[in-house]
């Protein structure tokens, strides 16, 4: 949007009371003036080209919108089935043929706020589809760059995710036996890998007093069901 060009462009005034819009243009971009009681309260720009669309009020300056957002300020409070009552009065004959000339070859022949809503549409929905395709693109850029999974995936998930070889407790008793060597030893005799622990207990990782492997505390099963 050619924001700086259009802000040297003095707003065409009305001299009419109530809610009237002015139409002004600059090269393929709408400028539409809105009054309320010769006031004015935003400058509405659509590209007729583009379908790129801004507005511009006083208080905060440019942002990117709707013409129905920069006339009622929040689309949700808007009720469709009133739309008609929403729009500005355009203010002459003249205005209305130069915003109809200028969205010419577009859709609904003579509704010039029909117009504008549609290339709206169509702007926004391309926008959307961009920033999804871009989503997706960086997604699948970057699932490339991952290792791919071995063969024997499940295994390896397997072996990752719980250890390979368990440390087992013995039914009613504090002995456990190591699935690698198979010696047993009292809960006193193992201790966790992680800091600040001193008692073994379900799921901690130990290093075996005799292989040395590192396992598995289980206390509260007496068997791993291999994947298939």
């Amino acid at each position: 949007m050619k924001r700086k060009a259009i802000e040297k462009i003095e707003p065409a005034k009305t001299r009419k009371k109530g809610h009237i819009a002015t139409v002004q243009t600059l090269d393929d971009i709408a400028i539409i003036n809105v009054f309320n009681d010769k006031v004015l309260a935003v400058r509405y720009c659509i590209n007729c080209k583009t379908g790129e669309h801004e507005y511009w009020t006083e208080k905060n300056g440019w942002k990117k919108g709707k013409l129905i957002t920069a006339i009622e300020g929040n689309w949700y409070e808007w009720v469709w089935m009133k739309h008609d009552y929403k729009y500005p009065k355009i203010a002459s004959e003249e205005d209305r043929k130069r915003l109809l000339d200028i969205t010419q070859d577009k859709y609904c022949a003579n509704d010039v706020w029909s117009r504008i809503d549609h290339m709206e549409y169509s702007y926004d929905y391309d926008i959307r589809q961009t920033a999804e395709h871009n989503r997706r693109a960086k997604i699948n850029n970057f699932m490339i760059k991952a290792p791919k999974l071995p063969k024997d995936a499940d295994e390896w998930f397997f072996e990752k995710t719980t250890g390979e070889d368990y440390m087992f407790k013995e039914k009613g008793t504090e002995n456990f036996s190591c699935t690698n060597c198979g010696e047993s030893f009292d809960r006193s005799e193992l201790t966790p890998i992680h800091q600040g622990k001193k008692k073994a207990t379900h799921n901690d990782m130990v290093r075996c007093p005799s292989c040395g492997k590192l396992v598995q505390v289980k206390t509260r099963t007496d068997h791993i069901t291999a994947p298939p």
